[in-house]
């Protein structure tokens, strides 16, 4: 893989001649994304690799790499290098369990409101994944699958749950890229999960809202504990959406 540093929005200027601390969050950034955008592909890199790719000197790299292992971001396999570590079983539980708690109050609340008339921005977030699903682009379309989940949690308006939820970003990522490289039928799924959520509310059906979001988030928490369905109800599809014939 040769990655350049417009490739991960570095700017050379900055790079050349930004003080140590701008260098180090460049590196953490670029270092970030490199590693969320090989999720699923069991790559690893070295310090020398890094350095190459994002245009860094290794002193940036380094404190880079020690604050991502202070937050329990990264690993070092031995003869291998520096990886994302596995996710176990239980975290991603938790991880859905919370996002659950969260998100069902965030569209009970939005539906109760009435915000009909101030869900303009987000269907235009929608028409954006649409457009991914026709083309079949799951790397740009998760970015817009976390951004429809911010978005909703920013108009519900509570800052905690909008911060907590930003802290569940990178997770989130993680995820999100391992359901769509995954299994690219699910971008239809998920695209047409979104619609009728927002539907939901729009109509201010707070019940069906929160009925389609734990749907939409327990079908993905499945995939992702069970990606082959060993253990799913035949009976039951695991995918369906308005565009489920066209091979998206």
């Amino acid at each position: 893989m040769n990655l350049t540093r417009c490739e991960y929005g570095l700017e050379p200027d900055r790079v050349r001649f930004g003080p140590r601390a701008s260098l180090t969050q460049t590196a953490y950034d670029g270092i970030k994304t490199m590693l969320l955008d090989s999720q699923g592909s069991g790559a690893a890199f070295s310090e020398r690799q890094l350095s190459a790719q994002l245009g860094l000197g290794l002193a940036p790299i380094r404190a880079a790499l020690s604050r991502l292992r202070a937050e329990e971001l990264i690993v070092v396999v031995p003869n291998a290098g520096i990886r994302l570590p596995d996710l176990p079983p239980r975290a991603i539980l938790d991880f859905y369990e919370l996002r659950t708690a969260l998100e069902t109050h965030v569209v009970s609340a939005l539906a109760t409101r009435g915000v009909a008339a101030r869900l303009g921005p987000i269907r235009e977030l929608l028409d954006e994944q649409e457009a991914c699903v026709r083309a079949g682009d799951a790397k740009t379309y998760h970015h817009k699958d976390m951004a429809f989940h911010r978005a909703l949690a920013e108009l519900h308006g509570n800052a905690e749950i909008v911060r907590v939820l930003s802290g569940l970003r990178d997770r989130m990522q993680r995820l999100s890229s391992v359901l769509h490289a995954g299994h690219p039928d699910r971008l239809s799924a998920n695209f047409g999960q979104h619609v009728a959520i927002l539907d939901a509310i729009a109509a201010g059906d707070a019940a069906v809202a929160v009925g389609h979001l734990r749907d939409h988030l327990s079908h993905a928490r499945d995939l992702v504990m069970d990606p082959l369905g060993r253990t799913r109800d035949p009976a039951k599809p695991p995918h369906s959406g308005p565009f489920a014939d066209c091979g998206g």
